[in-house]
């Protein structure tokens, strides 16, 4: 079973099978894919935390990609480069959300973004894909 962290929706996964399970046998999960080493990471984890408390109904993880790898390569498509830092798609090192809906992988959010086209900022495009993905 995941670790919960301080919201009662907000894990962290224990292993693959039972990270596999949990997409497998849950209608809505929202997939963080950071590093710790990433200052974009550290910003953006605060805005998940938020989602988390507000969508009750959907199950959020954190996934450390240097200590989960095995569910980096699997779910988020994230290999791990020498140095222990992540690299998504070959670019610098960017957090990543996955929308799983019945296991299957709906949308995904790249990298950070502090502010959009049209002004938005990072939790706006997060849960403006959240309620779109998610109707």
């Amino acid at each position: 079973m995941p670790r919960p962290t301080e919201t009662a929706n907000l894990y962290e996964p224990e292993s693959l099978d039972d990270f596999s399970d949990i997409l497998e046998n849950n209608e809505k999960v929202v997939v963080y894919f950071y590093t710790s080493v990433d200052s974009e990471c550290k910003i953006t984890k605060p805005i998940i935390r938020s989602l988390a408390y507000k969508y009750k109904d959907i199950l959020f993880f954190l996934v450390n990609v240097d200590r989960h790898e095995d569910i980096a390569d699997e779910y988020g498509n994230i290999k791990r480069t020498y140095g222990g830092y992540a690299r998504v798609y070959r670019r610098t090192p960017k957090s990543k959300v996955v929308l799983f809906q019945h296991g299957q992988s709906k949308a995904e959010i790249h990298g950070f973004h502090p502010y959009a086209e049209y002004g938005s900022n990072a939790y706006d495009i997060y849960e403006k894909e959240i309620s779109t993905t998610f109707a």
